[in-house]
């Protein structure tokens, strides 16, 4: 099934990649940020402290909500322009059993591994701004979370990196190589300040070692199908280093990526990704 849904997207193979898909997956992620600071504005009152985090949280959530039907239509034009590579049967029979099993996996491998890993010793204050929301915030802003984490972000993260930064893996010589750097910058990068204090945090190093030990592993795992595979499995491992400013959420979203850039490959389509993703968001806010 791998072999048959190929796209011509890889035929030719640059050092690099190609820049058309990867300057586009850079501008398209910064869109939000453009409607939130032009929207933002209207958005914040003289009751709203602008420092509080749970403020500033609900604020860019309800602009990016609302920035959504101008945003969407944008993501999948531009996909399906520059890449060719997004359609399929969508969700056909295949497709949601697929989900199914990949939703139990991901629930499975992804909570069991961020509670080992919390057990382990966990970095404090370093709660997902959504989590925090939804726990101490009002009825509304559950809602608000419930729409964030069950459509607005699906929708955002799938285009962007199911769709446009995995083509984008998939067309470059270094493709593997390119996004173990990048994995491991960003982890370093949004936990510099505790990496500094190792001595007092030796547990955290510990785990950010793992956690790159287990990104190796995935690609490792991945190259014994196909050199596509494992570079799918090592653009997962940037998905989940993305979210590493929460620690250790990395380690619980790493199978999700995986399994999301696996359906991405098996279905053509950043489609069952998002109804995956989705049904991975909502069962987590009653997990957490």
């Amino acid at each position: 099934m791998l072999g048959s849904n190929k796209r011509q997207l890889d035929s030719e193979h640059h050092a690099l990649g190609d820049p058309r898909l990867f300057v586009l997956f850079l501008i398209l992620g910064i869109s939000p940020d453009i409607f939130c600071a032009f929207l933002g504005p209207i958005f914040f009152s003289a009751q709203v402290t602008r420092n509080s985090l749970i403020n500033k949280t609900r604020t860019i959530g309800a602009i990016k909500l609302v920035s959504l039907p101008l945003i969407a239509p944008i993501y999948f034009i531009s996909l399906n322009a520059c890449s060719g590579y997004g359609r399929s049967k969508l969700l056909n029979t295949y497709n949601l059993y697929y989900i199914l099993i990949l939703l139990t996996l991901s629930i499975c491998f992804g909570y069991s591994l961020m509670y080992f890993f919390q057990v382990g010793g966990s970095i404090p204050n370093q709660e997902h701004p959504l989590v925090l929301l939804s726990r101490t915030g009002n009825f509304n802003d559950k809602l608000l979370v419930a729409a964030l984490v069950s459509v607005v972000a699906p929708i955002h993260e799938e285009v962007l990196f199911r769709g446009l930064f995995q083509a984008w893996v998939l067309s470059a010589s270094f493709g593997k190589l390119i996004c173990l750097f990048l994995a491991t910058s960003l982890i370093f990068v949004h936990q510099f300040s505790q990496i500094l204090n190792f001595s007092e945090n030796r547990l955290v190093l510990i785990q950010i070692i793992a956690f790159l030990i287990l990104c190796l592993g995935a690609c490792r795992l991945g190259s014994l199908i196909s050199n596509r595979m494992n570079k799918i499995l090592a653009a997962a491992a940037v998905f989940a280093s993305l979210h590493s400013f929460a620690w250790p959420s990395p380690a619980g979203l790493l199978p999700l990526a995986c399994g999301l850039g696996w359906m991405r490959e098996v279905s053509g389509s950043v489609l069952p990704g998002m109804v995956l993703h989705s049904l991975f968001n909502l069962a987590g806010l009653f997990l957490v």
